[in-house]
């Protein structure tokens, strides 16, 4: 709604020229369809001409008649949208399109070079499987005139047990005169996540999948219900008892730069979690952390910068090793790649699967985005208005929804 209001205030004035920033970011399928279908008749009906920025591939072909695609800061490639995205030329518009989920996430090598780098050929160089010695001494720019298995995410686990159990959970806000106004945010929701899985809880904006890992988290209590991590009710915890499971269950943000003190550099903020809890000796602190930047893919060369130095990507790497450093048995991730473009977006998914693999990490992933949850998650809950209308394996729930919600859902893909 918000969005719509947005675009609504930018027409106000009739422009000739309206310039909309990454207009689909962190909202839901449904009313991603509403939002193209708005711009689609501005476009047609005023005769407004729209310059879209956005990540959103599948967005770009449903609302552009041309495209450009950029990379550090230059255009790479240019043209009629159908001619750059069903034939690209450039190696990262090549890579940037097989990095979608319709193309089953396929990685491409290397990141996305610090703004202070300079730059004499292509700035993809470093990154191309394709490159030659000219490419270092002149810039590839593709430009076009004429107009014109879901991989298998299940893992096979034997004898499994819950990791989380929420139970009949139940959450409800006031607001109004003396609190006249409530809103159930969560009511009687109930599920299971098995230890060593991916749970994905998918819901539309507003459909208290925030609230509900909220209190998973402890930061909100529960007017009904009860919370167990690894059979422990955390809802029956002291506050001095809370102190040794906090770290058991950690979360990664939607925007992680938000999450980091920006007085601290990426070692201060990977270590301050360490010394919280006293986890390992002072003399090994260092090497702890530069061990889970490594996981992540993170160069060591990033422990100096602060926040606001580092690009969105790197910093939800980071954000994901300053979680790892605690060795917790649940991590929640919420909308964690819902503000990165497709081809970071894939690097961090590959990322959740690496982790979940090799570490056998619990991940309870709250995402709005179907195609993600889908390749990613092993089970799926959906939810709406607050309650859990449908809850199963994954690939039983996306090729046969019950639930009315769940078609409507799933109809907006």
């Amino acid at each position: 709604m918000c969005q719509r209001v947005l675009i609504a205030m930018g027409v106000t004035t009739h422009p000739k020229l309206l310039i909309i920033d990454e207009p689909t970011k962190a909202i839901d399928w449904v009313l991603r369809k509403s939002v193209v279908g708005m711009l689609e008749r501005l476009n047609k009906e005023v005769g407004c001409t729209l310059l879209v920025i956005t990540h959103d591939i599948p967005f770009a072909e449903q609302i552009a008649d041309r495209v450009a695609v950029f990379y550090a800061g230059e255009i790479v490639e240019i043209g009629a949208t159908q001619d750059v995205l069903d034939s690209p030329q450039h190696p990262y518009t090549q890579g940037l399109i097989n990095s979608s989920p319709s193309k089953g996430f396929k990685i491409m090598k290397g990141h996305m070079p610090a703004f202070t780098s300079q730059f004499e050929g292509c700035r993809f160089f470093p990154r191309c499987s394709k490159a030659t010695e000219e490419c270092k001494k002149k810039p590839f720019i593709c430009r076009r005139f004429q107009i014109g298995k879901r991989l298998d995410a299940v893992m096979l686990r034997a004898a499994r047990c819950s990791m989380l159990n929420v139970s009949h959970v139940s959450k409800t806000f006031s607001s109004g005169f003396l609190g006249s106004r409530k809103t159930k945010a969560v009511n009687d929701v109930s599920f299971k996540v098995e230890k060593g899985s991916i749970f994905g809880l998918v819901g539309g904006s507003g459909s208290g999948k925030t609230t509900l890992s909220r209190i998973i988290m402890g930061l909100l209590y529960p007017d009904a219900g009860s919370v167990e991590l690894d059979g422990r009710n955390l809802l029956l915890l002291s506050r001095k008892e809370w102190k040794t499971v906090r770290k058991d269950i950690q979360m990664v943000f939607q925007n992680p730069q938000k999450t980091f003190n920006p007085r601290f550099t990426v070692r201060q903020c990977c270590l301050e979690p360490l010394r919280l809890f006293s986890l390992c000796a002072p003399q090994d602190e260092e090497k702890t952390v530069c061990e889970m930047l490594d996981s992540v893919g993170v160069s060591h060369d990033q422990l100096d910068k602060y926040p606001h130095e580092i690009s969105g990507g790197q910093a939800q790497r980071i954000a994901i090793a300053r979680a790892l450093v605690l060795q917790p048995k649940l991590i929640i991730c919420d909308e964690t790649t819902s503000m990165l473009d497709v081809s970071i977006q894939a690097q961090i998914i590959d990322l959740f699967r690496h982790i979940n693999k090799e570490r056998g990490t619990t991940l309870l992933f709250i995402s709005h985005d179907l195609e993600v949850v889908k390749y990613l998650a092993d089970s799926v809950g959906i939810m709406n208005k607050g309650r859990l209308v449908e809850s199963g394996k994954t690939k039983d729930v996306f090729s046969n929804p019950v639930d009315a919600f769940t078609k409507e859902l799933f109809s907006a893909l």
